[in-house]
């Protein structure tokens, strides 16, 4: 890994079964500032295990960052990336 490779990793996503419910991956549709463009988009939240609030669905699903398991897959992947650096953003 090179030290001069930085990422943000984000650890607060939850999901069944090592937590009650989905969080993060279930957020609000995010409205457009302008009320008129709003109104031709529909309301409410995303809804796991198939609709994500993500721009990429994960390669290893909606996961947990509480699943000890899926952090160790997190960190092989990101130093086979050559990531040198991670910025836990909480």
């Amino acid at each position: 890994p090179s030290y001069n490779v930085h990422a943000f990793y984000y650890a607060w996503y939850a999901s069944p079964p090592n937590d009650r419910s989905y969080y993060h991956w279930n957020h609000e549709f995010i409205k457009h500032w302008d009320s008129k463009v709003a109104s031709r988009y529909p309301e409410g939240h995303h809804e796991p295990p198939d609709d994500l609030g993500s721009n990429y669905y994960p390669a290893l699903g909606p996961y947990s960052s509480a699943d000890p398991a899926t952090m160790k897959s997190h960190m092989i992947l990101a130093r086979k990336a050559g990531i040198g650096v991670l910025v836990l953003s909480w």
